[in-house]
């Protein structure tokens, strides 16, 4: 979404220095304005035509109620990501880059990335931006591609160094490029970068390649990784029909806080022995259920036990089971 009428440097600066926030326009109709009178006259129903408008500290270029509609989808979008990956993703994008990508094609990248918070008080209330804690970056992802082109994108001085400081400096590194230019737009938008990290291993792999077993196994570049005296958990189509839950371990060695059947006992066990392996199944098979046991074995035996995931929700389901059971003060 574009934010008109304010200069980037002026934006960060009251961004910085505000104690509340800034206030985007608010608007509603004109008939849920309080009246004295509970009979509207003609004229009152041509003026609910016309919204009434409170100016705010930050304008977009769309009508003001288009304006309430987008800040609340993107309110809602960041939420989601708080809550299934626990990331920040809104980000108040400052200086754009048009250029040329590989393979021909035109492209716009923010250069500056501001992280931001979204709230409301109330419905009728107007939207409120506040920086987040963290501080103004660059676009390392743009970074990464602007080094195929020669590029080095410099990092900004979050002390003292103005937006459009940064940007002139942009301009003078890609002038010899005569298609490509530097803008001073500003857009609030969300943008995820929880894979770059990811990324950049897989690149670091793939030029300078890798010796370690599991890696070159999960890859095929070499037979599956079975170290286990148990019975394969690695083959799913293995027939367990019959297993009995004694012939994997002993009773006093099961420390199960939940229900666990012969397979997920068979992967407890192979996680005990300190091998690396890999369960996989559709929703509903257990895979959580058998984390829960996991965790609660390795803790029996005075282990500790890191547990991570991409998604918030999933660590959230682990910990309601050991909560459940009396062991989520150990978390």
């Amino acid at each position: 979404m574009l934010i008109v009428d304010q200069p980037p440097d002026s934006i960060v600066r009251n961004l910085l220095t505000s104690r509340k926030g800034l206030d985007f326009d608010y608007a509603e109709s004109r008939s849920r304005r309080p009246s004295a009178n509970f009979q509207p006259t003609v004229d009152r129903q041509d003026e609910d035509d016309e919204p009434y408008v409170i100016p705010g500290d930050l304008s977009g270029d769309i009508s003001t109620i288009d304006l309430q509609r987008r800040l609340r989808n993107l309110q809602r979008r960041d939420r989601e990501w708080e809550e299934e990956q626990g990331l920040n993703v809104l980000y108040l994008a400052l200086g754009f880059l048009e250029w040329i990508d590989g393979d021909g094609e035109r492209a716009k990248s923010p250069l500056l990335l501001l992280p931001c918070d979204l709230k409301r008080a109330s419905p009728r209330d107007p939207f409120t931006l506040s920086q987040n804690d963290d501080d103004l970056t660059t676009n390392s992802t743009l970074a990464v591609q602007m080094e195929k082109s020669g590029i080095a994108l410099p990092e900004i001085e979050t002390e003292g160094q103005f937006v459009s400081e940064y940007l002139v400096k942009i301009r003078e590194l890609i002038s010899a490029h005569s298609e490509w230019r530097v803008t001073d737009e500003i857009y609030l938008a969300t943008f995820a970068y929880s894979k770059l990290a990811m990324w950049g291993d897989l690149e670091t792999i793939k030029g300078k390649g890798t010796d370690h077993p599991l890696v070159r196994s999960l890859a095929g570049a070499e037979p599956s990784i079975d170290t286990d005296s148990t019975p394969s958990a690695f083959n799913s189509s293995q027939d367990l029909s019959g297993g009995r839950l004694d012939d994997v371990l002993d009773v006093v060695d099961q420390f199960a806080i939940l229900p666990a059947d012969y397979s997920q006992l068979l992967a407890i066990n192979s996680a005990r022995g300190g091998n690396n392996l890999v369960i996989h199944g559709p929703p509903g098979t257990g895979k959580s259920q058998t984390i829960a046991d996991m965790i609660a074995t390795f803790m029996a035996e005075g282990k500790s036990v890191l547990f991570v995931s991409e998604k918030t929700a999933a660590l959230d389901v682990v910990k309601d089971r050991l909560n459940e059971n009396g062991l989520g003060v150990f978390a």
